[in-house]
């Protein structure tokens, strides 16, 4: 991964990113660790799922979750999410990447 200091942080829609890029990320069983509610094998139609799921925050509120890029390379994803009346806020790196930001 790009050193820490020459990391130029970008966003971009999470369709956009190669379905094998965030299967293999979400497969990790690093970030499973700390995602306990993902208790279910990562594949095609788990992915359409979660795509489906992020573009409907998008669609019901104006904002949602968006790729995370450092030098246009997929690192993660982020963004927010409304639950019942509260908002949570959702960031999953790659393992590669963890402390990558400030």
């Amino acid at each position: 991964m790009t050193s820490k200091s020459a990391c130029k942080i970008t966003f971009a829609r999470l369709s956009d990113i190669a379905p094998a890029e965030i299967i293999a990320h979400m497969s990790d069983a690093r970030v499973a660790e700390h995602m306990p509610l993902f208790t279910f094998k990562w594949n095609m139609a788990a992915l359409d799922k979660f795509l489906a799921a992020k573009q409907a925050c998008w669609n019901r509120d104006g904002f949602g979750h968006w790729a995370i890029l450092c030098n246009e390379t997929y690192v993660g994803w982020g963004g927010f999410q409304k639950e019942g009346d509260e908002w949570d806020f959702g960031l999953a790196h790659k393992p590669s990447c963890f402390g990558l930001g400030a």
